[in-house]
């Protein structure tokens, strides 16, 4: 079988011959169908600042494991604390040392820098 003779037009038949051959198998499924997923978009800040609870400064790697363990569906264990902080970054909210109570410094943010940004943003 050759593939490099294949222009547009050709490249076309074959996709639908493809297409033809799974639907008489029966084997189309998802977006091929015409189902879409209901995907909801996520606000990162508010998802931060629901999961800071009654603290007032968290590490970066704290607000990934509790996005990981709070809201699964959204987040999952493979967030890094650096991810966290080039997301808090970009949203707007300063990222430094802070100290969870009783813990060393690392870093982190401030809960009511993720509140101002979510509340610029029109978030509760």
């Amino acid at each position: 079988m050759r593939g490099c003779y294949i222009d547009a037009p050709k490249a076309e038949k074959i996709a639908l011959r493809a297409r033809a051959l799974r639907a008489a198998a029966g084997t189309l499924s998802g977006f091929a169908l015409g189902e879409q997923d209901e995907v909801t978009a996520r606000d990162f800040t508010a998802d931060v600042l629901a999961v800071f609870g009654a603290d007032e400064k968290l590490w970066s790697e704290t607000i990934a494991a509790r996005l990981a363990g709070q809201i699964p569906g959204g987040y999952d264990a493979s967030l890094t604390k650096d991810a966290v902080s080039s997301q808090l970054r970009a949203a707007g909210v300063e990222v430094k040392q802070v100290r969870e109570t009783g813990k060393p410094v690392r870093a982190g943010c401030e809960r009511a820098a993720v509140a101002a940004v979510a509340a610029d943003r029109g978030q509760p």
